[in-house]
């Protein structure tokens, strides 16, 4: 049985050293595991925006995002 997909919201604007450094983290666990993922840039991309919006809970629409299979598995602190 094929894994469920794996999105990740990003943003390319991040200002925060924090955050860059939490996406940078999560990118390279998913490519040196070898786990495949499509990544959304938020900061371009309208419909990716409101897909996060959408499934996120509202308390929990931090960056960078996660949804595997469509649905909201916990924030970054929860991986």
């Amino acid at each position: 049985m094929p894994s469920p997909p794996i999105l990740l919201f990003l943003t390319t604007i991040a200002s925060q050293p924090a955050l860059r450094q939490r996406q940078e983290y999560l990118l390279r666990i998913l490519q040196v595991k070898k786990i495949p993922f499509t990544s959304y840039d938020l900061a371009s991309d309208e419909d990716a925006k409101r897909l996060w919006k959408r499934k996120a809970p509202l308390d929990k629409q931090q960056l960078p995002g996660i949804l595997v299979g469509g649905k909201f598995p916990g924030t970054f602190a929860d991986l």
